[in-house]
């Protein structure tokens, strides 16, 4: 079985504001069938979404088992009101709104949790971040409450900050982890998490001009 755990239904690789669009009035049956038909002809029958907030993910998670696809979507990640993610998903400002998005994930028939706890890596600056990690008994809170309601935290974080307390937290699985110290490496192998290290999407970026490949390739080492 082939799968890969960390992909985004509505996006595309090249434009996100063109693939939102594409699905801005409704998710594209088309498209993502087109999709999910790709898939099945390379042998993946295993895909894990890390949401949206236009219902794409969760779509496709839909029509998947008419191709053969064991799809698992967490409906939108969860951010801070006003911290990196808001773009794709859903934010809260107080505990009592986070609550009331866990409940809805669960409505819709949500698979798990996705939490955004720090910024994307700045592509132009080797070691830097584009937002402040969450902090740390925020995250303990936000990851107590899905576990409470029996479901497993896939968390978006770079930095020994974010994947740390991440990892205190009890999270299930760490996305991206860039910019980790040997300490962190150390306590997510002792944590019993899964991380999912999104090399390939860096890669992809080299030798196209967008960002500097000094500032890539070390991320690929």
């Amino acid at each position: 079985m082939w799968g890969d755990c960390h992909i985004h239904m509505i996006l595309d690789g090249v434009d996100y504001r063109a693939a939102f669009a594409r699905h801005r009035d409704r998710p594209d049956d088309d498209l993502i069938r087109s999709r999910l038909a790709d898939y099945k002809s390379r042998g993946v029958t295993f895909l894990r979404d890390g949401g949206d907030r236009w219902g794409v993910g969760l779509r496709a998670k839909l029509l998947s088992p008419q191709y053969g696809i064991d799809y698992r979507t967490p409906v939108f990640n969860i951010c801070r009101a006003g911290h990196y993610g808001t773009f794709l998903g859903r934010s809260f400002e107080t505990l009592a709104d986070y609550r009331l998005l866990v409940d809805e994930v669960i409505a819709r028939g949500g698979d798990f949790i996705k939490l955004m706890a720090s910024g994307l890596m700045d592509f132009h600056t080797f070691g830097a971040l584009t937002d402040t990690p969450c902090d740390a008994a925020l995250l303990k809170d936000l990851v107590s409450v899905a576990h409470d309601h029996g479901l497993s935290v896939m968390v978006h974080a770079n930095g020994h900050e974010a994947v740390s307390a991440a990892l205190s937290a009890g999270v299930e699985s760490i996305e991206h982890g860039a910019y980790l110290l040997p300490e962190t490496l150390h306590q997510l192998s002792e944590s019993g998490a899964v991380w999912v290290p999104t090399l390939v999407t860096i890669g992809n970026l080299r030798g196209k001009g967008r960002f500097p490949d000094q500032v890539l390739t070390p991320l690929l080492a």
